[in-house]
């Protein structure tokens, strides 16, 4: 049983008179606000994935905002009604406008802002590495209520909040739940004494990682256990786990990824993806989980090494792999059948969920990309030396020919990648400096004729031509003028 302390009892029953009643809690919570990122991975299962619409030809970047000072590797971008938040460890939580990048008010906690805050309704809380939870009125920023979760010096160093049904919830140790309407503690439990950096919740059950191998489910409600299973493996507690349609997904320190039954805990499959670990939740849509590896040379996270695997959900099979993405510090997440990941290697990538090929890439303009969260078509990526970045799908840039000719057979050619996937070799994705992209294609690569381009309309073109005619006779004239000066005449 969890242990029920004295202030526990009390606040328990102050939670029911306030509205929250825990005993009451749903077994499903509302899905996030179309358009909103309010959380880690998006919601409270940690799924990665969100409707939207994504970008296949590349970013442009919109607007950077610069915090303060750096930010850790678990501090996510979260967006609601038009702002994003993101805290740092210059001791402030920010909020920006989603649109223009304007500050709208910061908040000074008196210490460094840790992991990844929560939107709840009006509110939004975070946490700070001191052990304290904090509210503000997620519009004006005004101060709501702070508590103490931690009192220990065994404190996660990091944690990204996960909230449902109008609580917020802590991994161990002294795993708890906290009502945002008032920051009372709903319920307490020891069964997890050990530090780690969220939890999963899902039909009214807590999932988290322990000590060793542990692997807990609580009841969202009470704080009960409902079951533990050793894996067998040292679990990742650094890698929150994710939960989605009754499958729990498990990270362990060296790279393996466990699906368990999370109804009981029995494994279901595991995948060996290799590398030496795994910072980020797995993302899952579409029947694909994804997962990253790090990998590291010289005692430093690798910029070439790193590998994103797609592998079926219900079987565990690999269906593709794409290597030399650089050590994937970033969760990856969906949308609208793309993948987004960032590396150490400063690299933003986007990648297809249906087979693995690359779509397009785009540097952070120096800094490893850490984090990143969408919002409708809009990605905002935080980047370690500290801003972050808003894009916006680029439009497709590429011009047609209205010339007879047509490309070679070598420009429309197919190749095969190394997994037996092909792609068209016509059509190349590079990056810009500034982050923008561009989509070359065979008729780029076609000479221009005259002074304008081979891409307008009928009466342009003769135009040109005229144009281009009256050129060459003036020139010529001046020809005969020279030719008549050289001769004497």
């Amino acid at each position: 049983m969890p242990r029920l302390t004295r202030r526990t009892a009390l606040q328990l029953s102050g939670a029911a008179l306030v509205g929250g009643c825990v005993a009451g809690a749903s077994t499903a919570s509302a899905a996030p606000a179309e358009g909103s990122w309010p959380q880690f991975q998006h919601d409270a299962t940690n799924s990665g994935t969100a409707s939207g619409s994504a970008a296949r030809t590349g970013l442009d970047e919109q607007w950077s905002y610069g915090l303060l000072g750096r930010f850790r590797r678990y501090a996510s971008p979260v967006v609601a009604d038009g702002t994003m938040f993101i805290g740092g460890e210059d001791y402030y939580l920010y909020a920006v406008d989603a649109d223009t990048g304007a500050g709208r008010w910061k908040v000074d906690a008196g210490t460094a802002v840790r992991g990844t805050p929560a939107v709840v309704g009006d509110t939004i809380v975070f946490y700070t590495k001191d052990g304290v939870v904090h509210a503000h009125d997620a519009t004006s920023g005004a101060k709501q209520w702070t508590s103490t979760v931690y009192s220990s010096d065994r404190r996660p160093s990091d944690v990204v909040i996960a909230a449902a049904d109008g609580m917020a919830f802590f991994p161990g140790p002294t795993a708890s739940a906290v009502n945002v309407n008032d920051g009372s503690v709903a319920w307490e439990s020891d069964a997890v004494d050990f530090p780690s950096a969220g939890v999963a919740v899902e039909n009214g059950t807590v999932y988290l990682v322990g000590d060793s191998d542990r692997v807990y489910a609580l009841d969202a409600a009470t704080g009960d256990p409902q079951w533990s299973k050793r894996l067998g493996a040292r679990t990742g507690k650094n890698t929150p786990p994710t939960v989605v349609d009754g499958t729990l997904y498990i990270e362990s320190e060296r790279g393996v990824l466990y699906a368990l039954d999370a109804a009981t805990g029995d494994t279901r499959w595991t995948y060996d993806h290799g590398g030496e670990g795994n910072i980020g939740s797995p993302a899952v849509a579409d029947g694909t989980v994804v997962v990253g590896s790090v990998y590291k040379e010289g005692g430093v996270y690798s910029d070439s090494k790193g590998e994103l695997h797609g592998v079926a959900a219900d079987t565990g099979e690999n269906r593709w792999t794409v290597s030399g993405l650089g050590a994937l510090l970033d969760p990856p997440t969906v949308v609208d059948g793309v993948v987004h990941v960032g590396s150490f290697n400063d690299t933003f990538y986007g990648i297809d969920l249906a087979d693995g090929t690359r779509l397009w890439s785009v540097n952070s303009g120096g800094g490893s990309v850490l984090s990143h969260a969408h919002a409708g078509e809009r990605v905002f990526v935080g980047v370690g030396d500290g801003k972050v970045q808003q894009f916006t799908p680029a439009p497709e840039r590429t011009t047609t020919t209205s010339s007879p000719e047509t490309a070679s057979d070598a420009e429309t050619a197919t190749a095969t990648t190394a997994t037996g996937r092909t792609t068209n070799a016509g059509s190349a994705t590079t990056s810009s400096g500034s982050g923008g992209t561009k989509t070359a294609t065979a008729a780029d690569n076609q000479m221009k004729r005259g002074f304008f381009s081979n891409s307008m309309t009928a009466d342009e073109s003769v135009f040109s031509n005229v144009f281009n005619l009256t050129v060459a006779g003036f020139a010529l004239s001046v020809a005969g003028i020279v030719q008549q000066m050289v001769r004497g005449d």
